[in-house]
């Protein structure tokens, strides 16, 4: 696309490529730019969202270049990021800023790898001698919090369909609601998303 924007720029009168709307932002095309370039950075699942979208945005497909930006960013996001429970709440959270994001399906994906997660984690601590006993689930419990309480519904919903134990999210639900009620901001919560959250 670069390149097409580049030749139109030439057949024009104009000496400014205007990109409207770029995802991310002027500090996303400059990571975007560096790619291109071969200069090293880091993905990161605060920036991977940012750097998808641009990449679809700029459609760099393997069609031009093996291990284009858009093969870069959904191997992170399949072979690191969805593998982890906090960095796929750091994902989820982070696109919100990013409407493309719905177009490459990256919410829905973060919902299901949460609660995948999260029945894994289950999992693991049910054979662990070490933790009998423990309330070793608690520590999603506070990562999920951080969850807008549209996307919070949607996750307990999924780790209900995927077999996470039914006490965990209903501590996750009391967790949730005690810390909205308290007032902690953690997403920006309006009085309306209070109220979501106590009539549920």
């Amino acid at each position: 696309k670069m390149r097409k924007l580049v030749r139109d720029l030439k057949e024009s009168c104009s000496s400014m490529i205007e990109l409207r709307y770029f995802p991310g932002g002027a500090l996303t095309f400059e990571l975007a730019m560096k790619f291109c370039y071969g200069i090293n950075f880091e993905i990161t699942a605060s920036n991977v969202v940012a750097l998808r979208c641009a990449a679809g945005y700029l459609e760099m497909t393997e069609d031009y270049k093996e291990e284009n930006l858009i093969a870069r960013t959904e191997n992170y996001l399949d072979q690191i990021a969805f593998r982890s429970l906090t960095k796929s709440v750091q994902v989820l959270c982070s696109w919100e800023t990013q409407e493309m994001a719905e177009t490459f399906n990256i919410p829905d994906r973060c919902v299901e790898a949460i609660a995948i997660n999260a029945f894994r984690e289950q999992l693991v601590s049910g054979l662990s001698e070490e933790l009998k006993g423990r309330d070793c689930l608690e520590w999603w419990i506070q990562e999920i919090s951080a969850l807008g309480i549209d996307y919070y519904t949607r996750v307990v919903s999924a780790m209900a369909k995927t077999g996470v134990r039914s006490e965990s999210i209903v501590a996750s639900l009391m967790h949730y609601s005690q810390e909205s009620l308290k007032g902690v901001n953690v997403m920006n919560r309006n009085c309306t998303e209070q109220r979501v959250i106590v009539e549920a």
